[in-house]
């Protein structure tokens, strides 16, 4: 008969302080959750048994730190060519913020053959995700050990100065900073412009 087994599941579920210590975590949810559906109402004191039960085992704890991903460091280049008169200056802070500017017809002081007031700006601004960031910064391992030969290719050729963190390089740039360089670049270029 079903009541039979009713009273015998209540007759076996009759939890006593000791036993509810030494009952798995899992079987004592299960019969508490199973026993009053089915009609079996333990005694009240099993309800504490059951959370001491409970506060005795030990839980693990699952830890809320981030998997070890590479931090950004601020990120600084400038780049131009005397002759064309021009000069690029990209700016990256740790916290993702990009700022690009391209000057045209760039003044070399008050001696100079061009004037301050004929000089031409473009600008583009914007943060980058954290996915950008975090790519990005995957780029820059190792950049510690890159050579820094400081040699500019050609005379009267470009100028170049890339800053990540404390580190500089010069000139013509090894190939994993020229890959860091150009992705910086299309990063830059995807960025809105900025109205004057």
């Amino acid at each position: 008969m079903q009541i039979g087994r009713d009273a015998g599941l209540c007759s076996a579920g009759n939890f006593n302080r000791k036993t509810a210590s030494e009952v798995d975590m899992k079987l004592a949810l299960l019969a508490a959750v199973v026993l009053p559906l089915s009609g079996c109402i333990p005694p009240a004191a099993d309800d504490s048994s059951l959370r001491r039960a409970a506060s005795s085992r030990s839980i693990p704890q699952v830890s809320t730190r981030s998997t070890s991903q590479p931090t950004l460091k601020e990120i600084e280049i400038r780049n131009g060519v005397y002759l064309a008169r021009i000069e690029i200056h990209t700016t990256i802070t740790p916290e993702g913020e990009l700022r690009w500017a391209r000057t045209y017809n760039k003044s070399y002081g008050p001696n100079d053959v061009a004037d301050a007031k004929s000089e031409r700006w473009e600008r583009r601004q914007g943060r980058l995700t954290p996915q950008q960031q975090s790519e990005l910064a995957k780029l820059f391992e190792d950049w510690d050990a890159l050579p820094n030969n400081g040699a500019s290719g050609v005379p009267d050729g470009g100028q170049l100065d890339f800053r990540y963190g404390a580190i500089t390089l010069h000139g013509i740039l090894p190939p994993k900073a020229k890959v860091a360089f150009d992705h910086i670049q299309s990063l830059a270029e995807s960025m809105p412009l900025v109205k004057e």
